[in-house]
């Protein structure tokens, strides 16, 4: 599974998004996340990923696009 899919995987999953309603594009504050949502997101994917990234750096992604570069960031 490539990154771009889990991550939407699992915001689907903590979202509740139907297949396919999610996106590259996606905003974060579109897709009915509040910040212990957002957070439960954060924790799967650093727990998937086995990346430990501050809770700061992940409030500025705004897209789902953004999760991605964080994390293409984080593993550099």
């Amino acid at each position: 599974m490539s990154d771009a899919e889990l991550v939407e995987a699992i915001v689907r999953r903590v979202s509740e998004q139907p297949l396919g309603a999610i996106g590259p594009e996606s905003r974060i504050s579109d897709l009915g996340l509040d910040s212990v949502d957002y957070a439960e997101v954060a924790a799967q994917i650093e727990e998937t990923l086995d990346l430990d990234i501050p809770f700061t750096r992940w409030l500025e992604a705004r897209t789902v696009r953004d999760v991605l570069e964080l994390i293409d960031r984080e593993r550099r």
